[in-house]
């Protein structure tokens, strides 16, 4: 037996209410995890290497570490892409 009308209308606004709270969710959780970032400004361009996740460790821990007495983990750490500034233009955000 088909579904009627009436029973697709349902099950289409529950698709909806569902997409709606789904949306909401993913909202919250993006705004969370964005809850621990820092953004630093003024590192030089290339200074990181390879690895800018160790380089931001070592950077955060000589100093703040040694005058906080407080142990911390980078996760990550990432170059916001863009161009290359000329050397005596200011750091960019």
């Amino acid at each position: 037996m088909l579904p009627t009308h009436n029973e697709k209308g349902t099950a289409i606004e529950l698709l909806q209410q569902q997409v709606q709270a789904l949306q909401e969710r993913a909202e919250d959780a993006e705004g969370r995890s964005r809850r621990n970032n820092i953004r630093i400004l003024g590192t030089p361009e290339g200074k990181e290497g390879k690895n800018p996740t160790q380089y931001v460790e070592e950077w955060l821990k000589s100093i703040v570490e040694d005058r906080l007495s407080v142990h911390f983990v980078v996760d990550r750490a990432h170059r916001i892409p863009g161009r290359r500034p000329l050397p005596e233009a200011p750091p960019h955000p």
